[in-house]
């Protein structure tokens, strides 16, 4: 089964073997520097036969998608950053995530989305037959290194092997990081049982609504003609899918916690 499972640990492994000792502890230890430059080796060496000319360096595809990239990537890790923050003060308060919260965790996601349409936009100029590869790449990517940021590098993989979605819009780039950050945090009890508890009755919500997001997103890749109608259902289809497979894993982890 295809999943971000083999995009992250295959890549992992690959990209192990042509960094310099210093950059593996970099990595190990979850530091930024580490995982900007774990992140360089990603797009360099593994997105390539998803992405094409899309994911060499000075490619006209290569050019036109950094910088849609690199602002998805900035939001994609302050996501990170603030859902790990906000885990930590509702901790401290033994309560679920507040609206203002959840509204400021939105506005990321649209960030994502919006700079995600931008990346499909280049893709369908320059590989259009491979529009989702390049986004299931780059998203991959920068997915892992967000995680990172928060869980070290290490632990992003780990946790990330277990994930089934791949994701290529803002919506189902916010689950995989919901699923992930509060796997690490109910794993490794760095929330108190009630927030699990608080958190858990709240995310059956919070995962209707990236699935219907998503399909929303996916939608409008078809109406631009970045996808044909098929990959666009088939694709929305197995992320409604795996999306939800990958939240009751989440679920079940809390309420273990709880």
């Amino acid at each position: 089964m295809s999943s971000i499972k083999d995009m992250t640990y295959s890549a992992y492994n690959k990209v192990s073997e042509g960094i310099p000792w210093w950059g593996k502890v970099l990595l190990i230890g979850g530091g930024i520097g580490g995982v900007i430059y774990l992140g360089y080796y990603f797009i360099k060496q593994y997105s390539g036969p998803l992405g094409g000319s899309c994911a060499t360096p000075g490619t006209p595809c290569y050019t036109a998608v950094q910088p849609y990239y690199q602002a998805w990537q900035i939001c994609a890790t302050q996501y990170s950053t603030y859902l790990s923050q906000y885990l930590q003060e509702d901790s401290a308060n033994n309560t679920g995530l507040t609206q203002t919260q959840l509204t400021n965790l939105n506005y990321l996601t649209n960030c994502m989305n919006n700079n995600a349409n931008g990346m499909a936009n280049q893709a369908h100029k320059y590989a259009p037959s491979d529009v989702m590869g390049v986004l299931a790449s780059y998203i991959g990517t920068g997915i892992e290194i967000g995680i990172a940021v928060v869980t070290g590098a290490w632990a992003a993989k780990q946790i990330l092997s277990g994930i089934r979605t791949i994701p290529r819009t803002g919506y189902s780039s916010s689950q995989v990081i919901n699923d992930s950050i509060l796997r690490f945090y109910a794993q490794n009890s760095k929330i108190t049982p009630s927030t699990a508890s608080a958190i858990s009755n709240q995310y059956d919500d919070i995962v209707k609504t990236n699935i219907s997001g998503d399909g929303t997103q996916l939608r409008m890749y078809y109406e631009n003609d970045y996808i044909d109608y098929n990959t666009y259902l088939d694709t929305y289809n197995t992320d409604s899918t795996d999306m939800t497979s990958d939240a009751n894993t989440t679920l079940e982890d809390l309420r273990d916690y709880e």
